[in-house]
């Protein structure tokens, strides 16, 4: 005698319900994405693509609510939600917004940078010399703290030229090296990077309230003449991916 077995599969998707962001212009770039799900069974993920890239894997807080936050530009964003349950059914729910393209950067130095870089340069020749603003190995007095609304900061750095003292004896530029760091105001172990006159990068992608910390150091032979010399720097903050 022979024995029939009813199997049910299981093939409802997951339905996802968009919690933010919403389908409107936002004036922030801090807009979380967060969605909430129900399905008969267990979810196994729930991803993302944001203007159609590739996918990105959200943040799961219990099996019915998932969240992330993002990194976001200003104007109009397309974004696709994907969840799928341990029976591999697939639901999907999209939305689009914008972000406000207006903006605003501002940056604030340290009063030591404000002044220019000075080195008190009493015996010859000097290596490496630290700068008057470095405080060896503890944290620098040269510092630039960025506020910006709307996006994201790119932060550049140059020289005006050579070093002088007040008799006016110069040391070339190429005996100037600095480091910078975003995190360790310190900079123990950061690479050093020769000044010049052009704009280089020392902070890329940077949101509002982040600082950028700074030392400066000198090489100068035994026949220049002592005193305290000074660089004048130029500092520039924009957009983050353009041009100073």
């Amino acid at each position: 005698r022979s024995r029939i077995e009813y199997v049910t599969l299981e093939g409802t998707p997951p339905i996802i319900s968009i919690i933010s962001p919403n389908a409107t212009e936002y004036g922030t770039l801090s807009v979380d994405f967060n969605i909430s799900v129900i399905d008969d069974e267990n979810i196994s993920s729930c991803l993302y693509s944001l203007d159609f890239d590739s996918n990105v894997t959200m943040n799961r807080l219990n099996d019915s609510y998932f969240w992330d936050s993002p990194n976001l530009g200003p104007g109009p964003h397309d974004l696709t939600y994907y969840c799928n349950d341990t029976s591999n059914n697939w639901g999907t729910n999209s939305t689009n917004f914008s972000i406000a393209n207006s903006a605003a950067i501002s940056i604030l130095l340290s009063e030591n940078l404000t002044i220019g870089v000075k080195w008190n340069v009493i015996s010859l020749p000097v290596d490496d010399l630290d700068a008057m603003g470095n405080n060896l190995n503890a944290s620098t007095s040269y510092l630039i703290n960025i506020s910006a609304i709307n996006t994201l900061v790119d932060l550049y750095m140059k020289s005006d030229g050579d070093l002088v003292n007040d008799w006016s004896d110069v040391i070339g530029l190429g005996n100037e090296t600095y480091t910078f760091n975003s995190s360790d105001s310190t900079l123990i172990g950061s690479n050093k990077t020769t000044m010049t006159t052009n704009y280089s990068l020392i902070g890329s992608s940077m949101g509002d309230n982040s600082v950028v910390f700074l030392k400066f150091y000198l090489d100068a032979p035994s026949s220049q003449a002592a005193g305290v010399y000074t660089n004048n720097l130029s500092i520039k903050a924009v957009r983050a991916g353009q041009a100073p």
